[in-house]
């Protein structure tokens, strides 16, 4: 298991290198299977790890969700009732940009 940011992926980089990307496979040669751990979105990783995206799982969203083998195999959603008092409580600062992810 890896991060992603700062760790095999840099800022300016436009994805994981081909000398990441050849070590990974070299691990699944050898019969390790990699998980790629981030604050970053499921989809968003499948495309930084696009040419091994089928072959490694991810930790995605700081832990909130987790897929093996394209299976979403754990999630921890934030109860609607606190999250939308979340929303609320930052609207009404005004000095905020919300981002919603949701899996579904």
């Amino acid at each position: 298991m890896s991060d992603v940011d700062g760790t095999l992926f840099h800022p300016g980089d436009i994805g994981i290198s081909a000398r990441i990307t050849e070590m990974i496979k070299k691990l699944g040669e050898y019969g390790i299977h990699f998980c790629a751990a981030s604050g970053r979105q499921h989809y968003n990783l499948q495309n930084l790890f696009r040419e091994v995206k089928n072959h490694i799982s991810y930790i995605c969203e700081n832990g909130a969700v987790a897929y093996h083998k394209g299976v979403q195999i754990f999630k921890s959603p934030i109860d609607k009732g606190i999250a939308f008092d979340i929303i609320e409580e930052l609207l009404s600062v005004g000095r905020y940009d919300l981002m919603i992810s949701t899996v579904d």
